[in-house]
């Protein structure tokens, strides 16, 4: 620690190169080596998303709403980086994604121990096993803050850390006054997405998707089985879920939320669900806790039979189908945009104090 201003400033090496790599390469990320101001007016955030590439959108854009207004300055790293790294931004506040991986411990704890940042671990899910339990606890010791995204996640984690904060997940201003679904000529299209890390959801989507598919055009994204492919109309990444234009360019007639009621399923399933309500599509989706109950949405138990009887309602009536689009694209406008009292929630759950 003694001499990582120096390491971090040294005057015979350019700052615009990085101190990753092989050398005498420029630095990628811009924000570590230019600071065009002398001060620093707002408070710098360094950002580490996971490997999961749903969980890194929604902190990218929540660091992007902040940012965007004029709250927090810094940057979003895709790596962990090095003390020397870190010391170079100097950050007030380091969030950290937590990824079950032991191997990721040492390098977390090299890089955390050495900076005087405050440190805020954001927990997306439940750990499947003892050893990603021992993992969550570990990187929990590092921390100064827990940040997870709904009620049911928290209690879950009750006892893991003194300071635990819930701060749900909100669309930003992309998701707003999207283009309206276009009905296209043909059988219904109906989307559903395939998560990787839900198998059991994956399974009765597959059911799903096997019984109705000489009766619609599926459109699917994720991770899509290879031997389900063939049922498809369309395929795409699993990006598409998080970008608001190319979603809403599905011109889908109503999408399907299929969600596994395991206590270890992922604790932000809602934030799919507003990303399609404000689509304008009808949406059916899992009777389970962590989606809303509130919202206009057509409800199925988790079984064929149920799934079953809640798309035939939804593709045998149109105008109700169109009125339950519309329904829940308001509620999705009026409950479920970043406005400016939940950015400043954020940022209170951002920043120390």
């Amino acid at each position: 620690a003694k001499w990582l201003p120096q390491l971090a400033n040294d005057p015979a090496h350019n700052r615009h190169l990085s101190l990753h790599g092989s050398g005498f390469e420029f630095e990628r990320l811009m924000e570590l080596s230019w600071r065009p101001l002398c001060w620093r007016p707002l408070p710098v955030v360094l950002a580490c998303p996971s490997q999961d590439e749903h969980a890194a959108a929604q902190l990218q854009a929540a660091f992007n709403n902040l940012r965007d207004t004029g709250q927090i300055d810094g940057c979003v790293s895709d790596r962990l980086l090095s003390p020397v790294e870190v010391q170079r931004l100097r950050p007030d506040v380091i969030v950290l994604q937590h990824t079950c991986d032991a191997r990721r411990l040492p390098r977390l704890s090299q890089m955390l121990g050495l900076s005087s940042a405050f440190k805020i671990l954001q927990v997306t899910a439940l750990p499947n096993t003892a050893a990603e339990r021992d993992t969550l606890e570990q990187a929990a010791r590092m921390v100064d803050r827990i940040v997870v995204c709904s009620q049911a996640l928290a209690n879950n984690l009750e006892g893991l850390h003194d300071d635990i904060q819930v701060i749900d997940n909100r669309l930003d201003g992309q998701w707003a006054d999207l283009p309206r679904p276009v009905r296209l000529e043909g059988k219904p299209r109906l989307g559903c997405a395939f998560l990787g890390n839900d198998p059991a959801s994956a399974e009765l989507a597959e059911q799903v998707v096997r019984h109705w598919a000489s009766r619609v055009d599926w459109v699917l994204w994720g991770d899509v089985p290879a031997h389900l492919q063939q049922h498809a109309r369309e395929l795409h990444p699993a990006q598409v879920q998080h970008s608001p234009r190319l979603l809403a360019s599905l011109n889908l007639d109503a999408a399907l939320l299929i969600r596994s009621d395991s206590t270890q399923a992922v604790y932000d399933d809602a934030l799919a669900l507003m990303q399609l309500g404000a689509c304008g599509y009808a949406v059916a989706c899992s009777d389970v806790a962590t989606l809303p109950a509130s919202l206009c949405v057509t409800r199925a138990a988790n079984e064929v039979s149920a799934w079953n009887d809640a798309i035939t309602a939804l593709v045998d009536d149109e105008p109700a189908r169109n009125h339950q689009g519309a329904a829940l694209r308001a509620q999705v406008g009026q409950a479920a945009m970043a406005d400016a009292a939940y950015l400043q929630r954020l940022a209170t759950a951002w920043l120390p104090g």
